[in-house]
């Protein structure tokens, strides 16, 4: 399949902190190394790298969605496939424009949706345009899948689950072999949907009460005053550690991890500490629910104050049953593995007339 490329526009990539720009780089390298041709197009607004096939342009997001769009409309329709992620401010309409054009031609266009969500904020209104630019949506949970079709009614959408690689598999699951350090840790971007006036509250109160709490705040792009305040705003007892694409050792050996949400996709940062072995307390929402199913010492909070006593609960649990971090950890893979999650990226993608063909 060599002659053959998938071109994902996003306009972010990693090192990024965010778990989506993690996703697509997973997916990148996972069907470049099964002998696809993978191309990114992103901005400059999120570091360099030196992973061949990214090409970075525009010092603005406008900017970088007007040069995204060129890129689009020159495609070869029998050859590439372009594959759209994020729509935020001035980003969608010169996007979808060009998806339309190219679908126009012959062309086929993939949206990778994000979180549940995305549709109903970035595309409500725009709903005709984004039925000419998009040929299918690829979501990440059934959650996701079922709210995105309340957006775009018709829409033809595949759930693919995140994909972890066999290295990362390896080192994480070399963690969970390991007694843990330490007893919370929450790791993430601060924004909205992440619930942070709560999580400061939780992790707060959890330190008052004496627990040994750790967390890794980042800041979302343009919104790093909010950040800023977010970090103001922790006990002085809670370990803060600087933003980075590399989690601090002491979030990765906590015993238990920590998620607040009021919507995802489905979030890496949940399904990667269940295969370090951490126990897990997340947000009561359907794309939670259903990553943590069937993973002991995985559960669900809907009041605050509940989070103090789960968290001892986990903890006392851990060490009187210290096999349950390897076990949570083999049942947290399931479904994430490489190969069979890039076969069920190439068997979308396969359905292209001039890819099946070749």
């Amino acid at each position: 399949m060599h002659s053959q490329r998938l071109v994902i526009c996003t306009p972010f990539y990693r090192p990024h902190i965010g778990g989506m720009e993690f996703a697509l780089g997973r997916l990148a390298t996972a069907l470049r190394r099964r002998g696809l041709r993978v191309d990114i197009e992103t901005s400059i607004l999120t570091p360099a790298s030196d992973e061949s096939g990214v090409h970075r342009n525009g010092a603005t997001l406008t900017e970088w969605a007007t040069y995204v769009g060129d890129v689009i409309k020159g495609l070869n329709v029998v050859t590439d496939q372009a594959m759209l992620t994020s729509f935020g401010p001035g980003t969608a309409t010169p996007q979808l424009e060009a998806a339309a054009a190219f679908r126009r031609q012959g062309g086929r266009v993939l949206w990778r949706s994000p979180t549940a969500d995305h549709a109903e904020r970035n595309l409500n209104g725009i709903q005709r345009l984004v039925s000419q630019a998009f040929s299918e949506v690829v979501v990440n949970s059934r959650g996701s899948a079922s709210r995105t079709l309340r957006a775009l009614p018709g829409a033809r959408v595949h759930v693919i689950a995140n994909l972890l690689l066999d290295a990362e598999v390896s080192r994480l699951g070399a963690i969970a072999r390991r007694p843990p350090e330490g007893t919370v840790a929450w790791a993430g971007r601060v924004e909205p949907r992440k619930n942070p006036r709560q999580l400061s509250r939780v992790l707060n109160n959890l330190a008052e009460l004496g627990i040994d709490v750790h967390a890794q705040p980042a800041p979302s792009i343009r919104r790093e005053a909010e950040w800023a305040d977010f970090i103001d705003s922790l006990d002085s007892r809670v370990h803060v550690y600087p933003p980075s694409p590399v989690l601090a050792p002491a979030i990765e050996r906590a015993a238990v991890f920590f998620h607040t949400s009021r919507v995802e996709g489905s979030p890496n940062s949940v399904l990667e500490a269940m295969v370090r072995g951490q126990a897990v307390i997340v947000s009561d929402i359907p794309e939670c629910k259903e990553l943590i199913k069937m993973v002991p010492g995985a559960i669900t909070f809907a009041n605050e104050r509940a989070v103090p006593g789960l968290v001892r609960g986990l903890t006392a649990r851990e060490s009187r049953t210290p096999g349950i971090r390897l076990e949570r950890h083999f049942r947290a893979i399931e479904g994430h593995r490489e190969e069979p999650v890039a076969a069920k990226w190439f068997e979308v993608l396969s359905q292209h007339p001039g890819w099946t063909r070749g």
